[in-house]
């Protein structure tokens, strides 16, 4: 039984950090060298994208439950590498100069409204039976998507402060919001 459990774990363990391997990816590399148009971020965020696109792809095969703003973070990586490889310039000027870190984060809200009006988990990716709950946290995890969308905006071309702070932020509240409306389902 034991043994059991441990492979589970593991297993959604490993799922969940094949999740936030792109992302995480991209992230370093932005950290660390930061230019945009070389052909080294071309190749990274090229890499990164097929990444994303296995990661959902496995996780979605495995129907294992996908954390809405890692999805929208994932999304971001396979727009930027489809701009990047076709020379969309018009969309590499939104991406990377008109909304630069805060696109990012309109990504992941764009996903969260759409994960409000068509999943019953909502953006929050929490089943409930209280279909209010789902929306009301949902509603919450929206609004510090938008903050968070705001504060990039303001941090505009600081990747720490701009894009890496705002969603570990992000991502800490939408666990607080998990465990919280988890708990709200429990006592039903």
């Amino acid at each position: 039984m034991r043994d059991q459990l441990e492979s589970v774990v593991y297993s959604s363990l490993t799922l969940r950090l094949l999740a936030i391997l792109p992302i995480t990816i991209v992230v370093t590399y932005l950290r660390f060298f930061g230019a945009r148009t070389d052909t080294m971020f071309l190749t990274t965020v090229t890499t990164t994208a097929i990444l994303a696109i296995l990661a959902v792809t496995v996780l979605a095969m495995r129907k294992f439950p996908v954390n809405r703003v890692v999805l929208g973070a994932n999304i971001w990586i396979v727009l930027a590498a489809l701009s990047l490889v076709n020379g969309w310039v018009l969309v590499q000027q939104y991406m990377f100069h008109f909304f630069s870190e805060a696109g990012f984060f309109l990504v992941i809200f764009i996903v969260g409204l759409f994960s409000m009006y068509f999943f019953k988990t909502g953006f929050i990716g929490i089943p409930n039976r209280d279909p209010n709950v789902v929306r009301k946290y949902s509603l919450y995890l929206l609004f510090a998507t938008a903050l968070a969308m705001l504060w990039a905006d303001y941090f505009r071309g600081d990747v720490n402060f701009g894009g890496s702070l705002p969603f570990l932020v992000l991502a800490l509240v939408q666990w607080l919001l998990m465990q919280r409306a988890s708990k709200l389902n429990e006592r039903k």
